[in-house]
């Protein structure tokens, strides 16, 4: 499988389009590939989980050594798309 990651800086914005670039990127390689889209617990990735991950990139407010994949303190799993 593949794993696509997206690391933030402090512009929601910017972090914003990059998130929409990768997650275009991983549909377009599922497409080609006829594979499939997986969340981070390898589950079918649905409009919830990103719907949850667009919230997440247009309210962050980390810093830039904070990577896409590191969520709020009490949750621990990670996010990430998958191939497979």
């Amino acid at each position: 499988g593949w794993g696509f990651f997206v690391r933030l800086s402090s512009n929601p914005t910017l972090d914003r389009q990059w998130f929409e670039l990768m997650l275009e990127t991983a549909q377009q390689l599922s497409e080609e590939l006829d594979g499939k889209l997986y969340d981070q617990e390898r589950g079918p990735l649905d409009g919830e989980t990103l719907n949850h991950w667009r919230a997440y990139v247009s309210n962050n407010k980390n810093d830039e050594t904070n990577d896409f994949h590191e969520l709020e303190k009490e949750e621990t799993e990670e996010e990430a798309l998958a191939i497979d």
